[in-house]
This record gives C-alpha cells, sequence and structure tokens, in this order.
C-alpha cells in the first residue's frame, strides 16, 4: 500500500452525470485505507446538504469562512462517518458549504488575490492525519476551479456514454493541458476514467462505451445507472452503507484500491 497522501478530484465540464453522488461513494471507498475528507467546493452545497449534519454547520464553520481566515480549518471540520472496525471505514469528514451565493462572490473576486491559501488549508489537513482529501466542484472550469485542479494529486474524469463524449474528453484533456502548463500544476497525467449512468440495454451506449474504449489512454471504469444510488441518496446514506452487495461498490472499491496502492 502506498503512504502519499493524496488530493483527488472527480471532475468534468458537463452536470447531470454524477459527479457529486460518484465523489462521496469514491470517498467511503477510500476511506478504508486512510482517513478521509470531503471538501464542498461547489456554490450549489450539494454534498453538505447529503452528508453534513445541519445542526452543526452555519456561515460561520463553512469553506468559505476558512478561506476568509475567520475559521480555523480545524474548527469548520464537520464529522460524518466514525472510524468503525466493522465497515473498514477509517473515518469521513467534511468541510461544508452553505453560503453560496456568498461563495460564488468570493470565488469570482476575493480568491485571485490570494488563490494559493487553499493550497495552505490542504497541507494542514494533511498533517492533521488525513490521507484521502476529496473535492467536489462545480462542472464548469472557472478559475477557481483550474487552481483546485491544479492542486489534485488524481483528476479523474466523469463522464456519461452519449454524444459528443469522446470529444468532450478530448477537449477537457486539452483543458488539463493547459492548467499544467499555467499554475503549476501537481497531477501529471489522467489515470483512471470513469464512465457513468450506463443503460446496457442501450445500443447508443454500447457504441459510446466502445468508442471511449478505443480511444482513451486511461484505465476505465463503467458504472451502470442504479436505482440503489437513489435510494441511497433519500436516505443520505453512502451506497456502501445502503447496498454493500451493489456492483457498483465493487467498482470503487476496485479503484480504490488502486489509488491505494500508488506510491
Amino acid at each position: 500500500m502506498g503512504t502519499k497522501n493524496k488530493t483527488i478530484c472527480l471532475h468534468m465540464s458537463k452536470g447531470g452525470i454524477g459527479k457529486t453522488t460518484m465523489t462521496m461513494n469514491l470517498a467511503y471507498a477510500m476511506s478504508r485505507h486512510g482517513k478521509t475528507i470531503l471538501i464542498d467546493a461547489d456554490m450549489q452545497g450539494n454534498l453538505t446538504s447529503q452528508l453534513a449534519d445541519k445542526n452543526k454547520i452555519n456561515e460561520k464553520n463553512e469553506l468559505l469562512s476558512v478561506l476568509q481566515k475567520r475559521t480555523e480549518v480545524k474548527d469548520a471540520i464537520i464529522p460524518v462517518r466514525k472510524e468503525s472496525e466493522e465497515n473498514g471505514c477509517r473515518g469521513i469528514d467534511i468541510i461544508g458549504t452553505v453560503s453560496s451565493k456568498a461563495l460564488q462572490t468570493y470565488f469570482e473576486g476575493e480568491f485571485r488575490n490570494s488563490p494559493f491559501y487553499l493550497r495552505k488549508v490542504i497541507q494542514e489537513l494533511k498533517e492533521s492525519g488525513y490521507r484521502y482529501i476529496f473535492f467536489d466542484l462545480p462542472p464548469s472550469l472557472p478559475y477557481y476551479v483550474n487552481v483546485i485542479l491544479s492542486y489534485a494529486d488524481e483528476i479523474i474524469p466523469i463522464i456519461e456514454p452519449e454524444d459528443l463524449a469522446v470529444e468532450s474528453m478530448a477537449l477537457y484533456a486539452k483543458n488539463l493541458k493547459e492548467i499544467q502548463a499555467n499554475l503549476d500544476a501537481v497531477f501529471t497525467d489522467i489515470n483512471y476514467f470513469i464512465i457513468n449512468k450506463i443503460n446496457r440495454q442501450s445500443s447508443v451506449h454500447e457504441y459510446f462505451i466502445n468508442d471511449m474504449k478505443e480511444t482513451m489512454p486511461f484505465e476505465i471504469y463503467e458504472f451502470n445507472r442504479s436505482e440503489a444510488v437513489v435510494k441511497a441518496n433519500t436516505n443520505q446514506m453512502f451506497l456502501g452503507e445502503y447496498m454493500p452487495s451493489n456492483k457498483i461498490c465493487a467498482g470503487l472499491a476496485q479503484l480504490a484500491e488502486k489509488i491505494a496502492s500508488e506510491e
């Protein structure tokens, strides 16, 4: 098993593809390999709504407050799941978002004056014992998202098998190259790629999956549409808690093992 702390982003500049749900469920799988924290940097705050205790988070202890240096990092951390021998979880926490409009205003203006402070936040989390740090990001590439992606050790693109999927991925890879060139990025190459919400009964989906497999030089993970994912979200549970026998859990466990084994 590797020993390096990792900052991980599942991302694509397209909405509705299950990015947030897949982020939280991969984080759950990664938590079996080390203490994990999720940071909700998406103005919609969906990850926070899904995982954070609403009685414990407010504008005084959210991500924006940390970035504006009104709150120390340690005081913004909200427990999500405790360490458990029963399921192997090493602990999952979150730094959430509730002030959506204020966070957007910050990222569009004030953030540009001190973009490197976020790197300090990441380092502080690593030093405090977090092995894996996940960012949930919006499906776009404004300046602040580019900066956060540049801090990531692992960027995992996620996409649906649909028209122009290959072209979208090619454009996204080009954007990542520009981030590498312009922002002194931590990441080097894309290693893994997720195809999500697959309908195995659709010949169109099968066509685009085969096209992507022939075109993409990455290790591809395929995940089918599953009603269990929707039900787990409705119950504010990780899929691995709601239905650990689901095939998606097995695929995420395999991906987590690969990431954890990297030095």
